[in-house]
This record gives C-alpha cells, structure tokens and sequence, in this order.
C-alpha cells in the first residue's frame, strides 16, 4: 500500500515482479481517498490510446481495513490495458467529483511499475507506468 496526503493505492496485478505479456492486460487494484477527496473514475492512456476503466468495485477487505460504517469500500478498479512488445508508457488518470482529473506516481517496490496516488493539482498531472513486456 502506497500512501499521500490525500489517498491511499495499491496495485495487486500484474503481481510485483511480473512483466505482462503484449496484448490485453488488466491491471487490478484500489485507490481510496482520504477523508475529502472522492473518485469517481479510472482511465488510462497506452500511447495514444485513451481507454477507461472499471472503478468503484465494491471490496469487503477494504472497508474492514480502513474502518468504514459500510460493510463494503467501492475502491477496487479494473484497468485494461492494450501493450506492446517491448516498454510501454502507461499514463492513469482518476476523477474527482468536481471532474478534474488528477494524477501522481510513486513506485511499486519490487517491480517494474509506477502507480497512481492522487496529489491535488489545478490541471492533471500525468504518470507514467512502463511496463516491460517480454
């Protein structure tokens, strides 16, 4: 679990260490804001491609985890992901309610990967996840 001042993320697959194969992948994991900032939206650019995803999966875990009045975190999310043969730069995005979309990054320890957390911008900030395909 990566945190920031404004929400917490984990990235659960791809696994750490692990180099997808080129093709469709979805890489899975959740982002849950701290208290005063809310998500709504996922997606992601492969190059030139924009491509959204799913966020908002409900996720039991997590609202044991961070304590939450309901019985399920919808934090989970599911992001497809079209790669090349070779590094590609992966650039994810997530809504606000407001619809400003924000984006940081931080490192995967043990992988390959970058992943988002959120940092408050007035404009988007782009991150960057190159993910090495065999």
């Amino acid at each position: 679990m990566i945190e920031t001042p404004h929400a917490f993320f984990a990235l659960e697959s791809p696994a750490p260490g692990e180099s997808p194969p080129a093709g469709r992948v979805v890489a899975r994991g959740w982002l849950v804001a701290k208290p005063g900032n809310h998500f709504v939206d996922l997606r992601a650019r492969v190059g030139q491609r924009m491509i959204h995803g799913t966020y908002g999966l409900p996720r039991r875990d997590l609202a044991s985890h961070f304590r939450t009045r309901e019985s399920h975190l919808l934090a989970a999310f599911e992001q497809p992901l079209h790669l090349v043969p070779g590094a590609n730069v992966v650039v994810l995005e997530a809504c606000t309610l407001a619809g400003e979309w924000l984006a940081a990054f931080a490192p995967v320890a043990g992988t390959n990967w970058v992943a988002i957390v959120q940092e408050r911008r007035q404009t988007a900030i782009e991150s960057a996840i190159v993910v090495p395909t065999p």
